[in-house]
């Protein structure tokens, strides 16, 4: 269900600074001011509802160096290496073993519930998704705060270009299948906004996009913040 900003109630929000959806009875706390508004997207999943409030934010360009270059080799224990030919700049490693570590509790979690439901020959249920949802999110925000914490290190350091950016990973059959499982696209979109936010080539104007860290990016200079609702 999309909303534009015709169908959000402009008084209430003024009053209470609440989004209300007409026809719902449900209201919408947001940050977002109202002439940054575009829509509002209620997006059904199998636990619940996804609210996305969708805004328009212009891109700034970082004062960054483009002579500066890093590089950022992922990975699955290390989820990232990044180095930069910025004389002095220190290495930095990230861990990968909390999201490992969760997607192996999780994977338990799963294998337990689906025994259960092998006896009753069913294939999913309510808890299942719950816990699939829960550990989706954990790796979500762990990975959106960790491309945030490199963006703001290479912004701080001045380094603005990345050329050296891995593509592939090639760490044997099991690693590169537990990669792919870990992190799909859910890396890909979080580390993906490194180059986005920082290495902007500096002799071209930025972009009407917004880099959100925990959100969406959406084309046309959109951006989203969602929430969730539970209870169907």
């Amino acid at each position: 269900m999309i909303y534009d900003i015709q169908a959000l109630g402009k008084r209430a929000y003024k009053k209470t600074g609440m989004l209300v959806p007409s026809g719902l009875p449900i209201q919408l706390k947001t940050k977002v001011a109202w002439e940054a508004i575009d829509q509002v997207r209620i997006v059904p999943r199998r636990d619940g509802y996804v609210v996305e409030v969708v805004y328009q934010k212009a891109e700034q360009q970082a004062a960054v160096d483009p002579k500066l270059v890093a590089a950022l080799d992922p990975g699955v224990n290390t989820l990232a290496t990044l180095t930069s030919t910025k004389p002095g700049f220190i290495p930095r490693l990230v861990s990968g073993k909390p999201i490992k570590s969760r997607n192996q509790y999780y994977n338990k979690q799963r294998e337990h519930h689906q025994k259960h439901l092998a006896k009753q020959q069913r294939f999913s249920s309510r808890k299942l998704d719950q816990i699939t949802t829960k550990r989706n999110r954990r790796i979500n925000a762990y990975l959106h705060t960790a491309s945030r914490r490199i963006i703001d290190l290479l912004v701080e350091e001045g380094i603005g270009k990345n050329p050296l950016w891995k593509q592939e990973v090639e760490m044997g059959k099991k690693n590169n299948r537990q990669f792919v499982q870990e992190r799909s696209n859910a890396k890909r979109h979080a580390l993906g906004k490194l180059h986005r936010a920082v290495w902007q080539p500096a002799h071209k104007p930025a972009a009407n996009a917004a880099c959100g860290i925990g959100h969406g990016d959406g084309a046309g200079g959109r951006r989203h913040s969602a929430g969730c609702m539970h209870g169907k």
